[in-house]
């Protein structure tokens, strides 16, 4: 439908076209994984210092020009819709006590600091953080997914489970507690293969589906 959608009618066409398209993206990947395997095993940088040299040894000087311009307009749109999204979110539930203009200011100075560390320090900042939210993102899409006629008792249930088990996969990468969280995470079904979150999520979301049927009753005879 969408190769139709730009003018290819004919069946022949409208299928062989996304059949050459996907024949040059796996040639293209083939390219970057090979060469990228031999930069990788020969590289002792960081992700960036890797990304330069994989470029470098592909497309040359040009390459590496043409990565300068796609990463800096793709960083600058990415900051500007995060900055004012985050800056309008929080400015609505702050009631307005900051200003706009001044949350702004402050998430871009601390996005100036954080970069000053590098990408090595930001992606080991990120790690836990992502790793405690992505079970919940998986449940709520799962659920939405599914969702024919599911009480909130089974969201609320499901995403708490899931959150708790993402917050000790988080811990995972946190060199403190790094040993114990592997520990609490053996003892629970799934839990060293980085599933952890189906059972406590599924277990919190039949919790949540009792607790609110039990509730029910009571919030009707007080109305």
């Amino acid at each position: 439908m969408a190769t139709q959608g730009k003018g290819y009618r004919w069946p022949s066409r409208s299928l062989s076209f996304p059949c050459w398209v996907s024949f040059l993206s796996t040639e293209g990947s083939s390219t970057w994984e090979l060469r990228g395997g031999e930069v990788f095993a020969n590289a002792k940088d960081g992700h960036t210092a890797v990304t330069v040299r994989l470029v470098d040894a592909i497309a040359g000087v040009a390459g590496r020009y043409a990565l300068a311009g796609a990463m800096t307009f793709a960083c600058l749109t990415t900051a500007i819709g995060l900055t004012t999204a985050v800056a309008g979110y929080f400015e609505k539930l702050l009631g307005k006590r900051l200003s706009y203009k001044i949350l702004v200011w402050i998430i871009v100075t601390a996005s100036a600091v954080l970069s000053v560390y590098g990408v090595r320090h930001i992606i080991s900042l990120s790690v836990p953080v992502l790793c405690a939210l992505y079970p919940v993102a998986i449940v709520l899409i799962l659920l939405n997914l599914v969702d024919g006629g599911i009480n909130s008792g089974v969201y609320r249930g499901a995403v708490v489970g899931a959150f708790l088990m993402g917050i000790l996969y988080g811990l995972q990468h946190v060199s403190a507690v790094a040993e114990r969280a592997r520990n609490m995470l053996a003892a629970i079904p799934l839990g060293q293969e980085g599933f952890a979150w189906i059972f406590t999520g599924s277990l919190g979301g039949i919790i949540g589906a009792a607790w609110a049927k039990t509730h029910r009753p009571n919030a009707a005879s007080e109305k």
